[in-house]
């Protein structure tokens, strides 16, 4: 048996939701940690026969929306298996990423080496619009309050100085002619 048949990783990206067309998703950049690891048994002398995951790849793989990326250069063992978790997700309301562990990733099988098996890896982000609960912000009058209210009252009284005074004067003229 071969134990590199060719395989390959393709991660893909999607943007999704209400603002997934807007400029700022568009240009934005994503980060996603893809990893894949072979089960592999480990002799020792005290613990014969011991299996446990050995990485073959690790890395962070940068990726735009609505883009795929094929690892070109990553050739898998057979056994290996690809899966991701998404470190930079550009500020999505959700953010998935299939598979996301060992368990869920399907296995590179044997096979010739010049046929590649694609293990793919779909990440998927979610932009909804924010959702208002309670009450809208306040903007205009409602937003300046008490000292609006504080000046308003000040200048009718005011006003109303400026009227008892005129009618002192009146009655003062009055009284001396």
């Amino acid at each position: 048996m071969n134990a590199f048949s060719g395989g390959v990783v393709e991660l893909s990206k999607k943007a999704e939701g209400a603002l997934a067309g807007t400029p700022a998703v568009a240009s934005a950049t994503f980060t996603v940690l893809v990893t894949c690891q072979v089960p592999v048994v480990v002799q020792t002398d005290t613990a014969p026969g011991d299996e446990t995951l050995a990485t073959v790849f690790s890395g962070k793989v940068d990726i735009g929306a609505n883009e795929t990326i094929r690892l070109d250069t990553l050739r898998l063992p057979v056994g290996a298996r690809c899966f991701g978790v998404e470190t930079e997700t550009g500020g999505a309301t959700r953010s998935t990423v299939t598979p996301s562990t060992f368990a869920d990733a399907q296995p590179v099988a044997a096979g010739s080496p010049e046929r590649e098996q694609v293990l793919t890896i779909a990440a998927v982000n979610t932009f909804d619009a924010p959702v208002r609960t309670g009450a809208l912000p306040s903007t205009g009058v409602g937003s300046v309050g008490a000292p609006a209210l504080l000046a308003s009252l000040l200048l009718l009284l005011g006003g109303l100085l400026l009227l008892a005074g005129r009618s002192a004067q009146r009655r003062s003229r009055a009284q001396h002619s």
